[in-house]
């Protein structure tokens, strides 16, 4: 599913024929974390996991939100697809 989390922990790479920045804690790609966030809310993003994965606290919303914003996908070589 997806490689070593990047340093905060929150953000690992789905590897495959195009690397994704996933949310490290459930393989959730950021690009439907994002996209959810701004169709139904911050809240039901955050409450969305997948499988088993745990609710996402705000903290680790906003570590997810600060890795877009900054592009570290450029340096993690990755990105979103579409």
């Amino acid at each position: 599913m997806a490689d070593a989390p990047n340093a905060d922990g929150n953000v690992a790479v789905a590897v495959g024929a195009e690397p994704c920045p996933v949310r490290a804690a459930d393989g959730r790609p950021l690009a439907e974390i994002v996209a959810e966030a701004h169709e139904d809310g911050i809240g039901a993003a955050m409450a969305q996991g997948a499988g088993n994965a745990p609710k996402m606290t705000p903290e680790a919303f906003e570590a997810l939100l600060t890795y877009c914003a900054e592009q570290r996908c450029v340096e993690d070589g990755a990105s979103c697809p579409g």
